[in-house]
């Protein structure tokens, strides 16, 4: 996301009421969670092809020692040229193919109506101790959530790149991240590498230690379109209405993430019009943005999208979560998009846009 100049100017606190997030989101959406099975044809399935960019432990190990607190100071956020075909050099070449993840694909099909059901959060094994503070009251500056933080990768030019990532659940214990497949899997032929999740982000540090990814996984069979077995085609691109992908990380110090820090909640086939919350972490600034209201939705290109409202959300905030519930006493919510889809997720700070979520996503998070 955002491709204007505006990134990462200094943000002001906002005047005004913004935001009550537990008590808003709860009365506007906390009903929404439940199934929406009905009517999906119960006896139908959904399949997707998942593609998958695994490490090696050589390279788990490596990522872990390369991302410094200096070098994710000094990171940038997405840009548009990620996504574009990379033009190497010898030397990028070489680097890359030593750096570079192993990629399969797999075809896995659900049951639609298991898809659809909404998937709970799961809270934190105890009660980590957390600069975060409870949910923002009339602020669009806050200094962060535990399950919300940047995602740090390596592009295949060997740039070093963050979007905003969150913590979610599938419902049988994997520890997953959360961002848009634009941030990770924006090329097919120029995979990324690297990739780092640091929980509850903010002023220059990782109060939650940092998580490294151990592979990343997008719907291949929709997020990738005409790029035949090498991605080579000149008709390969990539398809904005699947613009999510899931980071799997490694357990920390014998410590899974959603043990640590939680994990969200998440639903798909979420109404038209909803109150949401969305949260995003640009590349510089010391603070995550948070800003509330309703998301609507958007055809475009015969494609359904969310939009929202987002005030001064620049380079970095890509990936970050729409959430439709929050409780702040358990630092905990429920999801209904990431910031992504039409226009890389916006071509300004505001609005910004989502894709709606459907059977596909729910395939890919709880197969993962």
């Amino acid at each position: 996301m955002r491709v204007s100049g505006t990134a990462g100017r200094r943000l002001a606190v906002a005047s005004g009421a913004v935001l009550v997030a537990s008590a808003a989101l709860a009365a506007a959406g906390g009903s929404w969670a439940a199934s929406r099975a009905a009517g999906s044809g119960g006896g139908t399935q959904t399949c997707i092809t998942v593609d998958q960019l695994s490490a090696t432990s050589g390279q788990q190990a490596a990522t872990a020692r390369y991302w410094t607190l200096a070098r994710m100071r000094a990171t940038a956020g997405w840009s548009p040229a990620d996504a574009a075909p990379a033009r190497l050099t010898p030397a990028q070449a070489r680097a890359g193919q030593q750096a570079a993840p192993r990629a399969s694909l797999t075809r896995q099909c659900s049951a639609t109506r298991s898809l659809l059901a909404a998937v709970p959060a799961i809270p934190a094994a105890r009660a980590a101790p957390s600069s975060a503070g409870a949910a923002p009251q009339s602020t669009h500056v806050i200094s962060g959530y535990r399950t919300v933080g940047k995602l740090f990768y390596v592009t295949s030019t060997g740039r070093r790149a963050s979007c905003t990532g969150t913590s979610i659940s599938n419902g049988h214990g994997a520890d997953l991240v959360l961002t848009a497949a634009h941030c990770v899997a924006g090329s097919i032929s120029a995979p990324t590498h690297g990739w780092a999740f640091a929980p509850g982000w903010h002023n220059g540090t990782d109060p939650y230690g940092l998580w490294t990814g151990v592979s990343v996984r997008v719907d291949d069979s929709d997020w990738f379109t005409g790029c035949g077995p090498a991605g080579t085609s000149p008709a390969c691109h990539t398809n904005p209405p699947y613009d999510y992908a899931i980071v799997i990380v490694r357990p920390r110090d014998g410590r899974s993430l959603a043990s640590r820090v939680g994990a969200d909640g998440w639903a798909v086939d979420q109404r038209a019009t909803i109150y949401a919350m969305i949260v995003g972490i640009p590349y510089d600034s010391d603070s995550t943005l948070v800003t509330a209201g309703p998301a609507h939705l958007i055809v475009e290109s015969e494609h359904r999208y969310r939009w929202a409202w987002t005030p001064s959300f620049s380079d970095g905030t890509s990936g970050g979560p729409w959430f439709y519930s929050y409780s702040a006493s358990r630092q905990l919510g429920d999801i209904l998009g990431d910031i992504g889809g039409y226009q890389y997720g916006g071509l300004h700070p505001s609005p910004s846009y989502s894709p709606y979520w459907r059977a596909p996503f729910a395939a890919l998070v709880k197969g993962s």
